[in-house]
């Protein structure tokens, strides 16, 4: 019983992914994103993410994909990384 709680706690922190925006210059900023099985995913979370960063300055992202990496099993997590920056609404 010890062996299954540790494996969904591990299993629990693994499907946690951390995305932090990068500021690149004066306005301009990237968000790199993890899916488990979708790059599809992975942008709809990056752009929600450079949404949501703007957002909380009172505007709104002008964003692009920028790089794309698919789920390969056992080894990594679709990803994909926009570039964006934020305009007035």
């Amino acid at each position: 019983m010890k062996h299954v709680a540790l494996i969904l706690a591990c299993l629990a922190l693994c499907n946690c992914a951390e995305t932090a925006v990068s500021q690149l210059g004066a306005n301009r900023y990237r968000v790199t994103t993890d899916n488990h099985m979708s790059t599809t995913g992975a942008e709809s979370a990056a752009l929600g993410e450079a949404q949501a960063y703007c957002a909380s300055q009172n505007r709104v992202a002008e964003a692009r994909i920028t790089e794309t990496r698919p789920y390969t099993s056992y080894v990594r997590y679709a990803s994909a990384s926009a570039e964006f920056t934020c305009v007035g609404r």
